[in-house]
């Protein structure tokens, strides 16, 4: 079980929220996927502007890390965070090409089932602050109430000014 916000990220509205992540410096980024079990400090990022090689990002603070679980990906040699046993917030970027901005979206579970089918949640320092995450959208977003997403002020004039496109898949 998990908690999410679906949003409209224009870059300029990506880079403000990322203002207001990184202003915690305990704050780190990482991609999805991984060259290994070990996340790197090389592999750290102070940002989720960046060029990750995916639309999907993970943060998470400093004092977690030794808590970021890593599994084996898809792709051979490859490896991916396990967001659901690990105190992790996931964003997946908005898309944005100048004609279209598609949907994106922050996620975070509450807990998970573990080896013991027993439930074990997250703490609940990790689970305030990646609520407040969720608080800081509502709080400068408009919500368009055709998609029920939460649009960025710089993708919402994109939107009304010019005419661009929303896209939700």
């Amino acid at each position: 079980m998990g908690r999410q916000i679906n949003f409209f990220m224009a870059p300029e509205d990506l880079k403000e929220f990322d203002s207001f992540v990184f202003r915690d410096k305990s704050v780190s980024a990482i991609p999805n996927t991984l060259v290994s079990t070990v996340v790197s400090p090389l592999e750290l990022a102070r940002t989720i502007e960046g060029d990750f090689g995916s639309l999907r990002v993970y943060i998470f603070r400093e004092q977690d890390l030794e808590r970021v679980r890593i599994r084996r990906g898809g792709a051979e040699g490859s490896w991916v965070v396990d967001g659901l046993r690990s105190p992790t917030v996931e964003i997946f970027r908005s898309y944005f090409d100048g004609q279209i901005l598609r949907r994106g979206r922050l996620f975070f579970d509450l807990g998970y089932c573990d080896d013991n089918s027993e439930w074990v949640d997250k703490p609940s320092d990790f689970l305030s602050w990646a609520q407040g995450l969720v608080h800081w959208i509502r709080g400068q977003y408009v919500k368009d109430e055709k998609t029920g997403c939460y649009v960025g002020t710089h993708a919402w004039d994109w939107h009304v000014k010019e005419g661009g496109n929303l896209v939700t898949m």
